[in-house]
C-alpha cells in the first residue's frame, strides 16, 4: 500500500500541532507548552474522526447528487479546486521559501544526428503537451475565502517555458550547480502554467545539461518523473491494469490503528540539533550533487538486511553530526527529525508512474546523532520506517485531507505552521527511477539528479534516485546555518563505510579516498551574483 519515501515532501504526520502557535504571546506559551502534547493527540483523533464520516458522506453522495451537479456545472468541472495535498504547496510557499520540485539531466550530446538546440526543443514539447493537461493549466488566485482553482486550459508561451542558456567558459559543473541553485530559490510566476525548462549548454565537452522545475502543486516527486518519462524515450506507454487496492473502510480503519503511534511521534520530547533560524535571515542555498553505483548500494541494503532508504538516512545523520561537530556544537542526545515522503500510488509495473499531483503522506523519522557507526545509525532508523509505518502515513494522509474541508483562510494557516522548523529538521525523500536507458531527442541521459525545495527555517533538502544503474543524490542547503562542505564530505564518507564494510565495493569515482571531497562539489557563495539569465523577480 505504501512505497516508504518514494516522493517529496509532505510531512502531513505534523499538522495537529499546527494549532500550537495560535497562542504566540509570551505570556501563553508555557500554557500552550504543558498542554500541546495532549491537545496535538486530541486533534488527531477529532480530525480523523471528521476523515471518516466525510468518506461515508462522500460514499452515499457519489451516485446520486455529485454526478447531478457536475453536469449542470461544466466550468466548475474545468475549473475545479485543486486537491487539498496539491493547494497545501501553494499556501505553505514564500518569496524566500519556494516550492517547487525538479531534476537535472546531463546529456550526451555527441550521440545524436544533429545538435540538440532549442527549436528542436521546444517543437518536441510542444508535440506532447495535448497528452499533458496539468501544464497548460494556471491557478486562480484565492482570496481570504476561495480556495484556488486550475484555470481553463491556455495556450503555452514556450519561448517563457522552454530557455536556453550558456555557462562561462570552463565553468562546469560548479557554475550549473549555481544556477540550479539560483533557480530554485525563485518562485515561479503563477500568472502562468507552473513549469520551466532550462536547456544548459557548455557543462563540459560533450555534455549540456536540462533543467526542468515543476511547482509542487502540479506534481509530487513521481509524478515528475512521469513527466520526464513523457519527455524521453521509449515512451512510458499506455496505462496497465491496476493491481486491486484497498477500500475506502479499509483505508479508514488502518488510518485509525496508526494514531496512536502517530500521536507518539508528535508529541515525543526531543533535543533539535539545529537553533531556530532568525525571523530576517534569508536563506541562501548551495545545490551539490553525488553519484554512486546503484547495484553497489543496493548490495549494501540487502546485505545488512536493510532498504536504501534506511541508508540514506542514516548517511544525512552522519553529515549532519559531523557538520555541528566542525561547528563547535556535538550534539549529545540530539535527533534529527526528517520528513520522509511515502507514496500513497498503487502498485504498477516499472516505467508507468501514474497521474499527476500529490499522493504522497509523510513519515517523521527520528535520526540519532550520538557517536555510533553508520550502520548502527541504519538499523535505528530502520526501526521507524517498518511495515507498521504504513497505518502512520495513512493516518498522516487523512489529516490532511480533512484539514481541506476547513475554510480558505484556516487552511492557509493551518499549512503554514505546520510546513516549517520546528516540526520538522530535514526533508529525505527517495525516489525509484526507470532502470532502462533512456533518451531526449536521440541523446542518451548519463545521470538525473533530483531538485527538492527548502521548508520555511529547515536547512537541508536531500534527494535521491536511481537511475539507469546511477545513485544519484543532491541536497539542497541553505549555507546560513549548515557548511555544505562538511555535509558533502560527511555524505561521501558515510556511502564510503557503508559499501567498504558491506561488500568491500569502492565508489565508481576516479581518484576518490576515504577523506576526499565529494565528487562533482559545485558552489554557490554569497559573493556571487544571481544568473544573468534569471534578471530579477520569478524563475
Amino acid at each position: 500500500m505504501v512505497n516508504h519515501a518514494a516522493g517529496t515532501a509532505t510531512p502531513a504526520a505534523s499538522i495537529p500541532l499546527a494549532a500550537w502557535p495560535a497562542a504566540r504571546g509570551q505570556r501563553h506559551r508555557s500554557a500552550v507548552a504543558r498542554g500541546g502534547p495532549l491537545l496535538g493527540a486530541v486533534l488527531v483523533v477529532l480530525v480523523v474522526v471528521d476523515h471518516a464520516l466525510v468518506d461515508l458522506g462522500e460514499w452515499v453522495l457519489s451516485g446520486a447528487v455529485w454526478p447531478a451537479t457536475d453536469r449542470a456545472r461544466p466550468r466548475r468541472q474545468n475549473q475545479r479546486r485543486l486537491a487539498p495535498a496539491d493547494e497545501f504547496f501553494l499556501h505553505v510557499e514564500t518569496p524566500t521559501y519556494p516550492q517547487h520540485v525538479g531534476g537535472v539531466a546531463v546529456i550526451d550530446s555527441t550521440s545524436g544526428p544533429s545538435p540538440l538546440d532549442l527549436a528542436r526543443l521546444r517543437g518536441h514539447v510542444a508535440g506532447l503537451l495535448p497528452g499533458l493537461t496539468r501544464l497548460t493549466r494556471g491557478v486562480e488566485p484565492a482570496g481570504p475565502w476561495r480556495h484556488h482553482r486550475w484555470s481553463e486550459p491556455r495556450a503555452v508561451d514556450l519561448d517563457w517555458h522552454v530557455r536556453e542558456t550558456t555557462l562561462p567558459a570552463e565553468a562546469g559543473w560548479p557554475a550549473l550547480a549555481g544556477f540550479v541553485a539560483d533557480l530554485a530559490s525563485r518562485p515561479l510566476d503563477q500568472h502562468r502554467p507552473l513549469w520551466r525548462i532550462w536547456l544548459v549548454h557548455g557543462l563540459a565537452p560533450g555534455r549540456c545539461a536540462v533543467v526542468v522545475v515543476v511547482h509542487h502543486a502540479v506534481a509530487d516527486g513521481l509524478g515528475l518523473i512521469a513527466l520526464l518519462r513523457n519527455l524521453l524515450t521509449p515512451p512510458a506507454g499506455p496505462a496497465p491494469p491496476q493491481r486491486p487496492t484497498p477500500g475506502r473502510f479499509t483505508r479508514t480503519a488502518t488510518a485509525v490503528a496508526g494514531l496512536a503511534s502517530l500521536a507518539s511521534d508528535l508529541t515525543a520530547v526531543r533535543s533539535r540539533p539545529f537553533p531556530a533560524p532568525c525571523a530576517d535571515d534569508e536563506p541562501l542555498r548551495r545545490f551539490q550533487a553525488y553519484t554512486w553505483p546503484l547495484p553497489s548500494v543496493r548490495a549494501a541494503a540487502r546485505q545488512m538486511n536493510l532498504r536504501v532508504t534506511d541508508l540514506l538516512l542514516a548517511a544525512v545523520g552522519e553529515a549532519v553530526r559531523a557538520c555541528l561537530d566542525a561547528q563547535g556544537r556535538p550534539p549529545q542526545n540530539a535527533t534529527l527529525r526528517t520528513a520522509v515522503p511515502a507514496t500513497l500510488r498503487a502498485p504498477s509495473p516499472a516505467g508507468y508512474l501514474g497521474p499527476p499531483g500529490n499522493l504522497t503522506a509523510g513519515l517523521l523519522v527520528n535520526v540519532p546523532l550520538g557517536r555510533m557507526t553508520t550502520r548502527e545509525r541504519a538499523r535505528h532508523v530502520a526501526e521507524q520506517t517498518s511495515p507498521r509505518a504504513t497505518a502512520r502515513a495513512l493516518a498522516g494522509a487523512a489529516v490532511v485531507r480533512a484539514a481541506g474541508a476547513l475554510p480558505a483562510a484556516a487552511h492557509r494557516m493551518t499549512a503554514r505552521q505546520m510546513y516549517r522548523s520546528p516540526r520538522f529538521d530535514a526533508i529525505v525523500t527517495n525516489m525509484p527511477g526507470p532502470a532502462e536507458a533512456l533518451q531526449l531527442l536521440d541523446f542518451p541521459l548519463c545521470t538525473v539528479h533530483p531538485i527538492v525545495p527548502l521548508a520555511a527555517g529547515v536547512p537541508l533538502a536531500v534527494g535521491a534516485m536511481g537511475w539507469n544503474g546511477h545513485y544519484c543524490l543532491s541536497t539542497t542547503i541553505d549555507t546560513t546555518r549548515l557548511d555544505p562542505t562538511t555535509v558533502g564530505t560527511g555524505l561521501s564518507n558515510a556511502f564510503q563505510d557503508l559499501l567498504d564494510r558491506s561488500s568491500s565495493i569502492a565508489l565508481s569515482v576516479p581518484g576518490q579516498r576515504r577523506h576526499a571531497h565529494p565528487p562533482h562539489p559545485p558552489a554557490l557563495t554569497s559573493e556571487q551574483r544571481p544568473h544573468p539569465s534569471l534578471p530579477g523577480g520569478t524563475a
